[in-house]
């Protein structure tokens, strides 16, 4: 387990503890009254007398409860079921390591209004009772650590949300280190769009020496290297062949022979970095979605749809910044921010790197 899916996993633990504790362990409030001692959570009160039975009954029962019964049960039963919603996506990230980033969204605003109600119903309206004409009288209670707890826990839980759906890649990259020794590869003449011809008709027949008329598809792009370097054929995970750029997303060919369909709300995170000295320090895009759907973009990637008419690092910034205008919603780590304001891709400096780089998006 990386250490993405290992803090979401940490942090679930520790919110369902906090959870647990507060709702179903610890009392929020203990009063003084004629009859006994009274212990209150958030759905019941349990009064308890010398040589006499404990007797529980539920706040909704009390006469002139105020505020505390309501807020009580909101929180009570939100916390439930903000609870499940937490659990949810923070199991789907773990086991499939992508998110849903449309519930995480939702469970940040259940969890402010909970945060909101538990803090009412812990500090601002306390347990009251009602005298037998009907009258509220304030009972002498002590507040327990329970709201604390529990607000404390509704953070937690929220930062579960944030995680889940947060690719954390920036610590595995190493300071960007211009590489020495390597020949740059030169980019070829940019594509030029051109209608398909056929050859003129002649009379005379056809003959094996006459050259094959060359076909030219309009609108197409590709990156600044056509074909993929010996060395590194078969080596790199989630390379991509061939790519057409739609309004909708991508379809692609990987070099391993699947076929991805990657649609542009689906996309979580955008990735920009150099390949190791060992692999030429080639600049590529990975575009990461739903599980073993990451596309990785590199100069030999065929591009079509939309072109894109650069190359070396401006290539792949273009690329970058015209798949954020599709899906601008996509989270970008520090390093990927650098390089679409200008600075060079960062590096991964060894292939230990760029083997754990590519487990995370696994």
């Amino acid at each position: 387990m990386d250490r993405d899916r290992s803090r979401v996993l940490a942090l679930l633990v520790v919110y369902l503890s906090l959870v647990v504790a507060a709702l179903f362990v610890l009392d929020w409030f203990v009063a003084s009254t004629p009859f006994g001692q009274m212990a209150i959570d958030l759905r019941s009160a349990t009064v308890c007398a010398e040589n006499v039975p404990c007797a529980s009954f539920s706040l909704s029962e009390m006469r002139g409860t105020g505020f505390y019964a309501p807020l009580g049960g909101i929180t009570f039963w939100g916390t439930l079921m903000f609870a499940l919603l937490v659990a949810y996506q923070a199991i789907t990230r773990i086991v499939s390591g992508v998110a849903n980033d449309s519930l995480t969204k939702l469970g940040y605003v259940s969890g402010m209004v909970l945060f909101g109600t538990a803090g009412a119903a812990g500090f601002l309206f306390g347990p009251e009772a009602a005298s037998g004409t009907d009258q509220l009288i304030s009972l002498d209670v002590t507040r327990s650590s329970a709201p604390f707890l529990l607000m404390l826990g509704l953070l937690v839980g929220i930062a579960v949300l944030y995680y889940a759906v947060t690719q954390q890649v920036a610590d595995e990259v190493g300071e960007y280190t211009p590489i020495t020794g390597v020949v740059p590869l030169k980019p070829t003449a940019p594509p030029v769009a051109v209608a398909i011809t056929a050859p003129p008709i002649t009379e005379r027949p056809i003959r094996k020496s006459d050259p094959i008329p060359a076909i030219v598809t309009e609108n197409v792009s590709t990156g600044p290297i056509q074909t993929i370097p010996e060395h590194l054929r078969k080596k790199l995970k989630f390379a991509t062949l061939t790519a057409e750029i739609t309004r909708a997303g991508i379809d692609a060919r990987r070099e391993d022979g699947s076929v991805r369909l990657v649609m542009w709300r689906d996309v979580v995170g955008l990735v920009a970095r150099r390949m190791p000295p060992d692999y030429d320090g080639a600049t590529f895009i990975d575009v990461v979605s739903n599980a073993g759907a990451t596309l990785r973009m590199l100069p030999w990637t065929r591009l079509t749809g939309e072109p894109i008419e650069a190359f070396g690092e401006t290539w792949g910034r273009a690329l970058l910044a015209a798949m954020v205008a599709k899906c601008p919603d996509a989270s970008l780590d520090p390093a990927t921010k650098r390089f679409v304001a200008g600075e060079p891709a960062a590096q991964l400096p060894d292939l230990a790197k760029l083997a754990a780089h590519d487990q995370k998006l696994s």
